[in-house]
């Protein structure tokens, strides 16, 4: 290709210079008006080929004006030294000239080519900014982006929790980024193809934070476009990003306030039936035998505390409230929920076994109460009439945690919840409508920052497994006296 354009280069200068020549033997020019002729031909040759065409027509002009327009002529001898004076003029003007020109078009092409490349920019920013806000909206916009950068096929990469996503493609650009993989730099990685495209991977950076891939296949774009292209792209897959999380945001906030002001309804609406209950229970009681009084009682109380721990919950999930931990003897705790279930463990033993170096555990003195509740609820309805519970507290290790197990002999957990609950953090999704004192539980000690598995019990029944942060303990200080004695070095 190169050769084939040199050798019409090399024609088009002979053929203007001949031309002119034979223009100026036919019109009989002198020498004067000759020389204007051919440094036409030379400017028509630097304004229409390449800078080396330009630069042939300027010495072929200079050898033909001295060989049929200078005396002696025919011949490339120069006698009078005016005309040694004159041929060096014009071939400096006609080589002077050709080089300007051709600087010229070289400059002209570059802003041609530079202007090509703003205008490729400003179409990929107004597809970009006007992307609608329904989803897929920027998918479309990538894909014309890569439809103006003029590439044979192209794809845009973006990185995810997964791993690889697919933004867009055009035609088929696999493989690429193993071919060419992108340089540490940030910088495009380009291979040059005989036909004059390019293949290249460009990262998609957002500042420094690099958000992707473009991979292209066959492009004419130039290294500054690609540059250029990505920072773009990248910008633009930020920005679908931070308006994604925006969004989440505010749908966070709206629910926030869609739950407290449930919470409020809900608490109003549950706790009022509950109190009109309890009056009249107290007015049954002159009434009915005191054991179905009792039994109603209990299902009461039984309810009213579901609906505080509910509530308690929500208000922690939601961020109305927080735990304030403090020091809690570890038999106090165990102590308000046995007195909390008076009515639920009436006639059943409960034993309980306290480490005698166990410490204070680091919980919240009002919550951490209701989760010891909620276990020993589960246990005495589950458990047979008749069997005890026992109760089990002991420091860990490293003094760092207290973990409190309460056994039963009763049925076990039903295979729907057994594995949810023989893990510390739950699965996503729950099983509907079981466990729920249970969960109330487990929400409760992940507010006090512990955790809480159920375990199957060798002999039958379960083993809720309970485990809290413990108070740390003082380090050992040394006595003064000793200090002063010399007796610690």
């Amino acid at each position: 290709m190169r050769w084939t354009r040199a050798l019409a280069d090399a024609g088009a200068a002979v053929g203007a210079v001949g031309a002119a020549v034979l223009f100026g033997q036919l019109a009989r020019l002198n020498a004067a008006s000759i020389g204007f002729v051919l440094l036409l031909a030379v400017l028509a040759i630097a304004v229409t080929r390449h800078l080396g065409a330009a630069l042939l027509a300027a010495v072929l002009a200079t050898l033909a004006f001295n060989y049929f327009f200078l005396p002696p002529f025919y011949t490339l001898t120069i006698y009078e030294r005016a005309n040694w004076v004159a041929l060096a003029c014009f071939l400096a003007v006609a080589v002077f000239a050709s080089r300007l020109i051709g600087a010229l078009r070289e400059r002209t092409a570059v802003a041609a080519a530079r202007q090509a490349e703003v205008e490729t920019l400003y179409g990929i920013s107004f597809d970009l900014v006007t992307e609608g806000p329904e989803p897929g909206a920027l998918r479309g916009a990538l894909a014309l982006a890569i439809g103006r950068l003029d590439a044979e096929s192209g794809a845009i990469l973006a990185r995810n929790a997964e791993g690889r996503e697919t933004l867009a493609a055009t035609g088929d650009a696999t493989g690429l980024e193993r071919e060419l993989p992108p340089l540490p730099s940030g910088e495009p990685a380009i291979r040059e193809r005989a036909d004059g495209r390019r293949d290249a991977t460009v990262p998609l950076l957002a500042g420094a934070e690099r958000r992707g891939l473009l991979l292209l296949r066959g492009t004419t774009a130039s290294p500054a476009l690609l540059r250029s292209a990505g920072q773009l792209l990248g910008l633009a897959i930020e920005r679908d990003r931070l308006l994604a999380a925006a969004a989440r945001a505010e749908a966070l906030r709206q629910s926030d306030a869609l739950r407290a002001a449930i919470l409020r309804a809900v608490s109003h609406d549950l706790r009022s039936p509950l109190t009109a209950m309890g009056l009249a229970i107290e007015r049954l009681r002159r009434e009915t035998p005191a054991a179905d009084v009792a039994m109603l009682d209990r299902e009461r109380s039984r309810l009213q505390r579901r609906v505080d721990n509910l509530l308690a919950l929500a208000r922690l999930e939601g961020g109305l409230a927080r735990p304030h931990p403090e020091a809690t003897p570890p038999g106090e705790l165990v102590g308000v929920a046995r007195e909390a279930l008076s009515l639920a463990l009436e006639g059943r033993e409960v034993q309980v076994v306290i480490a005698a170096d166990c410490p204070d555990l680091d919980v919240d003195p009002a919550l951490a109460p209701e989760i010891i509740v909620n276990l020993l609820e589960n246990a005495a309805r589950l458990s047979p009439p008749g069997s005890p519970i026992e109760v089990r507290v002991a420091g860990g290790p490293d003094d760092a945690r207290v973990t409190i197990e309460i056994a039963d002999r009763g049925p076990g957990l039903p295979p729907a919840l057994a594995e949810r609950y023989a893990v510390p953090s739950p699965p996503a999704a729950a099983p509907a409508a079981l466990g729920l004192g249970l969960e109330v539980a487990r929400g409760l000690a992940d507010a006090n920052r512990g955790s809480l598995v159920v375990l199957p019990r060798p002999g039958g029944g379960t083993i809720a497994r309970l485990v809290l942060p413990a108070v740390a303990r003082p380090a050992a200080t040394v006595p003064l006296t000793a200090l002063r004695q010399g007796e610690i070095a």
